[in-house]
């Protein structure tokens, strides 16, 4: 008896460029990457800058699971998506943590390096709003997410850094 092997996907990516530059963004918002950049950080920029991004990390990932736990919405239908991941399948969608983190450690390191080191705002407002898009659009594009997940994922963050940053 021969074992059954993997079905091949059922989808076509016409548009490669796409597929993957949203799956190098899926990248940026997994938690492999958030625990190599801290340490980049501390080494490279300054401890007081990653001590206050793995503190926002801490409490951006306490509350994005909670709510997914209270709220247990779930992720889309397959059907009427194609799921490009199914890592994270079995936890709930509703908020996006992924989107949840890029956003609040990406406006987190623009808050604390902005009067410590000395660049050019503009330039990193861009560049924190490009990677949280990336981020977040790579979530929709891969089939984890609806729109209104992300959207209240990144309304999350800026009720909790509101209060939270100048601790």
């Amino acid at each position: 008896m021969v074992p059954e092997l993997k079905s091949s996907p059922k989808y076509i990516v016409k548009n490669l460029f796409l597929y993957y530059l949203f799956r190098f963004a899926t990248a940026l918002g997994q938690e492999i990457f958030y625990i190599t950049f801290f340490l980049c950080t501390y080494w490279n920029f300054d401890p007081y800058i990653c001590r206050s991004l793995v503190g926002i990390w801490q409490i951006v990932m306490y509350v994005g699971q909670v709510s997914k736990d209270l709220l247990k919405w779930p992720h889309p239908f397959s059907p009427l998506v194609v799921k490009l991941e199914i890592r994270v399948d079995v936890e709930y969608g509703m908020p996006s943590t992924h989107a949840m983190a890029a956003t609040s450690i990406s406006f987190t390191f623009l808050l604390c390096t902005m009067h410590r080191h000395k660049y050019q705002f503009e330039l990193g407002l861009m560049a924190a709003v490009v990677l949280s898009a990336l981020v977040s659009l790579s979530r929709l594009y891969t089939g984890m997410h609806k729109l209104l997940d992300v959207i209240c994922g990144v309304l999350i963050i800026a009720v909790v850094i509101a209060p939270t940053y100048p601790f």
